[in-house]
């Protein structure tokens, strides 16, 4: 599926679980975690918009997404605009669809999940990928579903 400017639900394909804000200091205006959620969550809309240099603006509840200590933010104030992104569809190279990879412009580190999920929210983490020989290869936790969020839900 090639992706469209729109709102679009984003799951992991290690856990199926979908990514959100964290929950743990949702009154606070300080940046919020993007998190991976249990299965059971309610998955957020997240919007994705093309720039002007034909990437992606990703946000969240209106509020950018950027990245801070290698970690992936959503940011509730002013401090911090919305980073582009390069999305990278993987559906013919692993023959699965709606597929992605996600990684920033400057040194092509892709949204990550970590190995070994065992807390109730993981933090979504930017790394490189993991490379198997001469082909580059991802993991299950640097591979995302991208799916176009139902109508009608919040």
């Amino acid at each position: 599926m090639k992706l469209e400017p729109g709102e679009y639900i984003i799951t992991s394909k290690a856990t199926n679980g979908p990514l959100a804000r964290s929950e743990v200091e949702e009154t606070s205006l300080l940046r919020k975690a993007i998190v991976l959620r249990p299965i059971s969550v309610s998955p957020p809309r997240f919007k994705l918009a093309k720039s002007e240099n034909d990437h992606w603006v990703i946000t969240l509840g209106g509020k950018p997404l950027a990245t801070e200590e290698n970690r992936l933010w959503a940011f509730l104030d002013d401090t911090r605009s919305a980073e582009e992104w390069i999305i990278n569809e993987q559906t013919t190279k692993y023959g699965i669809p709606n597929l992605y990879t996600i990684t920033n412009l400057t040194d092509t580190l892709g949204w990550a999940v970590p190995n070994v999920i065992s807390e109730a929210e993981s933090l979504v983490s930017l790394r490189s990928p993991d490379v198997e020989g001469i082909l580059t290869e991802h993991t299950d936790q640097e591979l995302w579903f991208i799916v176009p969020a139902p109508d009608g839900s919040a």
